[in-house]
């Protein structure tokens, strides 16, 4: 669970949409310079802040408020939305290279997350953690292991994997970032989380989509971003300022 959002459960688990023409492997790297060039330029930031607004969904309750966002180049990451009902908090920590997640709810309770579900990159800007950080190769990573093409864009589809592990295969279904062609720039991310209750039988779909672009010193920042679980829109982030350190 993040943010306080309960996760339906679903019986079958639907595949990550990866279709088209598969790019071949010597294009891998060429392909994935490419985003990180038009996203971060030459610019390696420290932390990137945002501020703006939000609305959340969550069945049949809407709420809006204010949002405050934190992320760190090693992946560390802190979102806080401001409600009438109370505030609520997702945080990401990076320790030696490894995760931990817990969220906050409006009465100030902390909440762990599986720890499985902390390793997908902050979801509101994973770009910034995928690329801006060193890999250390005896540590748990996401690898680029393939990419294919389709009328949405360029898939870029990476792989979670454990070094020493005795099957080589990935511990998580694939993370999925769909690129715009053209400009290079993230337009969505899918990933699958784990259920945090016994009672859910199945992984959950979480997709983002990025939008509003703008260039704050140097780095490329969606100003839009909107959050959703199995295709249901459950926040939507409208972005007023951001800071680049």
């Amino acid at each position: 669970m993040r943010l306080g959002i309960v996760v339906p459960a679903f019986a079958l688990l639907a595949s990550i949409p990866i279709s088209g023409q598969t790019t071949s492997t010597p294009q891998l790297q060429t392909l994935q310079t490419q985003v990180v060039t038009a996203i971060l330029g030459s610019v390696k930031p420290a932390t990137i802040k945002m501020q703006g607004t939000f609305t959340s969904t969550e069945g049949s309750l809407t709420q809006a408020g204010a949002v405050q966002l934190t992320l760190g180049a090693d992946g560390s990451s802190t979102i806080t939305l401001s409600r009438s009902r109370g505030s609520i908090a997702e945080t990401r920590t990076v320790a030696s290279g490894l995760p931990s997640c817990s969220w906050t709810d409006q009465a100030g309770t902390d909440h762990s997350s599986p720890m499985l579900n902390c390793f997908p990159p902050p979801w509101f800007f994973p770009a910034f953690a995928l690329f801006a950080a060193q890999q250390d190769a005896l540590l748990p990573s996401w690898l680029l292991s393939s990419t294919s093409d389709d009328t949405a864009g360029q898939h870029l589809v990476y792989d979670l994997t454990f070094p020493g592990s005795t099957d080589g295969l990935p511990v998580t279904p694939p993370l999925s970032l769909l690129v715009d062609p053209d400009s290079h720039l993230p337009v969505s991310i899918s990933f699958y989380l784990r259920p945090e209750k016994a009672s859910q039988a199945a992984n959950v779909l979480e997709r983002v989509t990025y939008a509003g672009y703008r260039n704050v010193d140097g780095v490329m920042l969606p100003f839009h971003v909107q959050r959703y679980l199995n295709n249901a829109l459950i926040l939507d982030l409208s972005i007023s300022s951001a800071t680049v350190q």
